[in-house]
């Protein structure tokens, strides 16, 4: 008998226990982290049950035909699905900015830039200069442009990326420790795992100790990086954000 606990709804765990804040008339960004953090959740799962646990892959989604490639790909559009909910959150404060301010909130993003040369032209095409002065100082200090704050742009590029082509995550053998001597190695590896006909993940004969990563595909965004520990930073960052923004509106609410 399995001493595993049986499965819960993660979202309604995270929401009431652990991911529960607020973020006062930004509830629409609220919304759109929580969306981030369940992907993410579901995410991590897949991932530990790919690479850690083989036993506990979900046969019900994975079928034997399913290659190794198409299950990193799955793994892709959950990344999609994270990128895409924090991207929207920020946005939808920015809109939620212009609206508290009396302005109509029609065609207003959070802008990015390619260079912090062009930010102030990207404030106004994208119509972020209606949120006030102070928003926009307050934006010009989390510099969202290449070069600037990278996790903040990457977020953008990744988003761009994922409406035009599918992300295929990485896996590699990263590091194991030679048996005895407590050395640790680091390696790359293309190919070390591998999807048997019995619908389970395995690893192909890895060393001992062996650790392995799934990382973000070289050539883009977060290039080499894992993938879990890089998405959690990104949720951290979005969350700031939408929360210095908030204690914007409240310094404006106690002046006015």
């Amino acid at each position: 008998m399995s001493d595993k606990p049986p499965p819960v709804n993660i979202f309604r765990v995270g929401v009431s226990r652990t991911y529960k804040f607020d973020l006062g008339h930004f509830g629409g960004s609220e919304l759109k982290i929580l969306r981030a953090k369940k992907h993410l959740l579901e995410l991590e799962q897949t991932i530990q049950a790919y690479v850690a646990d083989p036993a506990s892959t979900d046969k019900q989604n994975w079928d034997s035909n399913t290659s190794a490639a198409q299950l990193r790909a799955a793994m892709g559009a959950m990344v999609g699905d994270v990128i895409h909910n924090l991207r929207a959150a920020l946005d939808l404060m920015a809109c939620d900015l212009v609206r508290l301010s009396g302005g109509n909130p029609k065609g207003v993003y959070f802008p990015f830039s390619k260079t912090a040369d062009g930010l102030n032209k990207k404030i106004k095409d994208r119509d972020f200069n209606r949120a006030g002065s102070d928003a926009v100082a307050l934006l010009k200090t989390y510099e969202p442009y290449e070069g600037g704050n990278s996790s903040l742009y990457d977020i953008h590029s990744l988003d761009i990326t994922d409406k035009h082509q599918m992300l295929i995550l990485s896996h590699d053998l990263v590091s194991w420790t030679v048996e005895g001597s407590g050395e640790v190695q680091t390696v790359s590896t293309p190919e070390t795992i591998t999807h048997t006909a019995t619908g389970v993940v395995t690893l192909a004969d890895p060393p001992p100790h062996a650790a392995i990563q799934i990382a973000f595909p070289e050539g883009g965004p977060f290039a080499g990086k894992e993938v879990i520990t890089t998405l959690q930073g990104l949720v951290e960052s979005v969350t700031t954000v939408v929360k210095a923004f908030a204690l914007l509106r409240e310094r404006r609410s106690s002046v006015n």
